[in-house]
């Protein structure tokens, strides 16, 4: 029986680490060429990269003490800090690279499917950075608990 800690943790952590997927979602529903069950499988499938990533890096906690998982958040910083230092140093980029999602061979349903599920698993590495430390410190129920609750609210976040 999952414990109301293990749903509202749960809950919180889907949501804090998936507002901006609110509005790629958004981008996405809105673009006519994207067909909108195309944009909920890729949004799943996005997700359940996430979620299996993770959970297999959950077993951190099996080599290393549980009172240690959680500075397994300082990762995301180090990388932060270090993606700005490098940009400080390097300055602007000197070109851009576009990404074209709406170009004229998105018509494939699985290509259509794979954008948005790569787009999801993208800007996912905040997702990771919550979730890992969660399914580390959570027993078995909490860590299927957590896995349904991240898919419930997926359809929530799609409808």
């Amino acid at each position: 029986m999952p414990t109301m800690e293990t749903l509202l943790a749960s809950i919180i952590a889907f949501v804090v680490t998936n507002l901006d997927d609110i509005f790629i979602l958004i981008l996405f529903f809105s673009d006519r060429k994207f067909i909108s069950r195309n944009i909920i499988a890729g949004q799943f499938l996005g997700i359940g990269t996430l979620i299996f990533l993770s959970f297999l890096g959950s077993f951190i906690g099996l080599v290393i003490d549980l009172k240690y998982v959680g500075l397994l958040g300082l990762v995301p910083i180090y990388m932060g800090l270090k993606s700005f230092i490098a940009l400080w140093t390097r300055g602007e980029p000197d070109e851009e690279i576009p990404i074209n999602l709406n170009s004229e061979n998105s018509g494939s349903h699985l290509r259509q499917i794979v954008s948005v599920a790569s787009v999801t698993v993208a800007n996912g590495g905040d997702n990771i950075s919550i979730y890992l430390p969660l399914y580390a410190t959570f027993s078995y129920s909490g860590k299927v608990t957590m896995t349904l609750v991240f898919l419930v609210m997926t359809a929530v976040w799609c409808f």
